[in-house]
């Protein structure tokens, strides 16, 4: 008995060792992205591209591409635990956007991010000056000036005696006490000052005297530095989300307002006026304003265009703001975006295509009337019975941008005033539709649509003035020779001074250097 019981003993003990095998290694059991699982580059490249993923094991990760050596890690490609892999983007010269999978695995799991790199769709080149005026036209400007042609000699004259005025300061201390959100506000105190800044970097262009150069200058840059040494850090607001009517508009607002900026960056960026420390700033706001214009890009195109307001000038001028900022930043990636981009849903392209009507387009659903469109129209009409009778003051500020954008872009070598849609529409005929309502000042014209709007007509941000960017654009158009021609006088009627463009007789100046 006693042998037995041994024997079991034994036997339990063999059993008892035998069950305390190892745990079996199953391996990660977690894997997941935190990176959004598609990233855009764009066509220009980019470095310092982070997947960050949550992993519980070690991991790998690897770039799967038809095309090798566009993109590669700049760092590690293996780790343990919660990870992220860094990425550098070549740019791309040909058309056609690529694409490549980044795959990382754990174990048996497997997450992956596709990253889609635009194709290079324009030819895009940069020169400076050229958001308003090139040194051919400041050129062509000064010696229409020295022969004595008299409507030139008259804008230039009234360019000087403005660039001479005092600055106030107090404009920006107000500014900063509203905290830049109220943009209402932010505009009325900065037009002046970024109009006066202005001034006196064309000034600086058209003057042969060695002192009052080095003066103009000066003052620009001083005005421009304190605007963007107060407002470099803004987070500027963007829209109201909870109504058709957007009760701020930081992208819009500034796109315009701070286009004389942008103007004079473009004529002293680089120059002994804006040293490094000062660059740097302005820079630094600039950046500010494209991310606001940005963010309300997507504000209204995430909110149904605020009550189905699809193609309005408010949408124009966020392409008009970015597209000069790219161009005196040398952005080429976000002049690309503003001009023709899938990420961005208004881009120029689009902006002419959809902003102009053609015969039988539908109007905006916000129109109540029922009237027909015709062709050369613009989409911001509606504002005839929705401000009410506004609806030239909105087309006129429509195309003022369109039309300063595409001079910005013929400068650098992309002819937006000679591009047609593929549904025919185009620059110019929006020119010669609105021609006669300036010409006689008569709101009754083409229809009567626009009866009740008389009043309005050549008052400011509603001007014949204007019509100098078309003759420029269009210098063999009849139509919009009348408009000028019609013009009582045309350098020193108070209206043709324009809020962001200064004397808009300068802007004709490649079309007519003689009277």
């Amino acid at each position: 008995m006693k042998k037995i019981l041994i024997l079991l003993m034994a036997t339990l003990a063999i059993a008892s060792v035998s069950c305390k095998k190892d745990p079996v290694e199953t391996g990660p059991t977690k894997l997941s992205v935190v990176t959004d699982d598609l990233v855009t580059v764009p066509y220009a490249g980019q470095t310092g591209i982070v997947v960050e993923f949550i992993c519980d094991g070690e991991w790998e990760a690897k770039i799967t591409t038809s095309e090798q050596g566009w993109i590669d890690f700049s760092g590690a490609n293996t780790g343990e635990g919660n990870g992220k892999v860094t990425l550098d983007v070549q740019a791309n010269g040909e058309k056609t956007e690529r694409t490549a999978t980044v795959d990382i695995t754990a174990g048996e799991l497997k997450a992956s991010v596709q990253i889609k790199q635009d194709g290079k769709k324009l030819e895009i080149t940069f020169k400076h000056p050229s958001i308003a005026f090139t040194d051919e036209q400041f050129a062509k400007i000064k010696a229409a000036y020295a022969a004595g042609a008299p409507t030139v000699k008259g804008a230039v004259d009234l360019i000087f005696a403005r660039a001479g005025g005092a600055y106030d300061p107090e404009t920006v201390t107000v500014a900063q006490k509203q905290e830049n959100t109220d943009m209402g506000t932010l505009y009325k105190y900065m037009k002046g000052p970024s109009a006066l800044a202005l001034h006196r970097a064309v000034a600086y262009y058209l003057t042969d005297d060695a002192d009052k150069k080095a003066t103009y200058a000066a003052g620009a840059v001083d005005i421009l530095y304190s605007w963007a040494n107060a407002c470099k850090d803004v987070d500027y607001p963007i829209n109201a989300t909870d109504s058709d009517e957007p009760t701020v508009g930081a992208g819009m607002y500034l796109s315009r307002v701070a286009w004389p900026f942008f103007v004079v960056y473009d004529c002293l960026g680089g120059s002994v006026y804006i040293p490094s420390e000062k660059d740097a700033v302005i820079v630094a706001w600039f950046r500010n304003i494209e991310k606001a214009a940005k963010a309300s890009i997507n504000s209204w195109d995430n909110n149904d265009y605020f009550g189905k307001q699809y193609w309005n000038n408010q949408l124009a001028a966020h392409m008009w703001g970015l597209l000069s900022i790219g161009y005196v930043l040398e952005d080429a990636s976000l002049v690309q975006y503003a001009i023709d981009s899938d990420e961005n849903p208004r881009d120029f392209y689009e902006l002419i295509q959809n902003c102009i009507f053609m015969e039988g387009d539908t109007p905006c659903s916000r129109e109540s009337s029922g009237a027909a469109v015709q062709t050369g129209e613009i989409y911001d009409r509606y504002r005839h019975e929705t401000a009410p009778l506004k609806g030239l003051q909105y087309t006129s500020l429509t195309l003022q941008i369109l039309s300063c954008a595409a001079r910005t872009c013929y400068n650098n070598g992309i002819d937006m005033y000679a591009y047609t849609a593929p549904g025919g529409e185009n620059l110019r005929l929006c020119y010669e539709f609105y021609a006669p309502f300036y010409e006689k000042l008569d709101a009754d014209l083409q229809g009567g649509y626009y009866t009740g709007e008389t009043d309005r007509l050549s008052k400011a941000g509603d001007m014949q003035g204007l019509f100098e960017l078309g003759l420029n654009a269009y210098p063999d158009s009849e139509p919009i020779k009348k408009v000028i021609n019609a013009i009582p006088n045309r350098y020193q009627n108070k209206v043709q001074m324009h809020d962001q463009l200064g004397y808009t007789r300068l802007y004709s100046i490649d079309a007519d250097s003689i009277n």
